[in-house]
């Protein structure tokens, strides 16, 4: 199962709804999908959805899933992460009016950099991410980017956050 999950922002994310729905209307994904729309106006034809899910809930799809995909909102990635899964993540955006502010991309950036998560900064990669998923995320977790006990997935979060929270406060938005 591929779970999508975008979050509780009052602003839509309709732009990776719709990708993901035509993904599946097309055949392009083959496994089950199952969708937490938030509050986005386009409704899956496709695809199962819930608007909104609890924390339990939510756990529990990232659990189940073989690919999560999430919005760049911290409580999300991390929800992923802590639940041993390497995210696929699409930050919000400012010019699609997904956010008042592009936020979410310096902590994607910055964790993609790291090598802990997949970034997608436009959906139409999404396909190939999704089809390359377990090949790339073999790559993140060979060699130097191996990150394999909890308490090495906490620091490296917590640095990674650091880092997002000293270039911010900083005016420094292009990491």
């Amino acid at each position: 199962m591929i779970f999508v999950v975008v979050g509780v922002e009052k602003y839509p994310f309709d732009r990776l709804i719709k990708h993901i729905d035509m993904l599946a209307s097309d055949g392009l994904v083959e496994e089950e999908v199952f969708i937490q729309r938030g509050s986005s106006s386009y409704k899956p034809a496709c695809c199962l959805y819930k608007d909104f899910l609890n924390f339990e809930e939510v756990n529990e799809k990232i659990r189940r899933s073989r690919i999560t995909v999430t919005h760049g909102g911290v409580g999300s990635v991390l929800s992923v992460i802590f639940n041993g899964k390497v995210p696929i993540v699409v930050p919000r955006r400012k010019k699609y009016r997904e956010d008042v502010d592009d936020h979410q991309v310096p902590f994607v950036r910055t964790l993609e950099k790291r090598g802990g998560i997949i970034a997608v900064y436009e959906v139409g990669e999404l396909k190939a991410k999704i089809d390359g998923y377990d090949s790339i995320v073999g790559e993140l977790y060979s060699g130097n980017h191996r990150v394999l006990s909890y308490e090495k997935r906490m620091n490296y979060l917590a640095k990674a956050l650091d880092d997002v929270c000293y270039n911010l406060l900083k005016g420094n938005t292009r990491l």
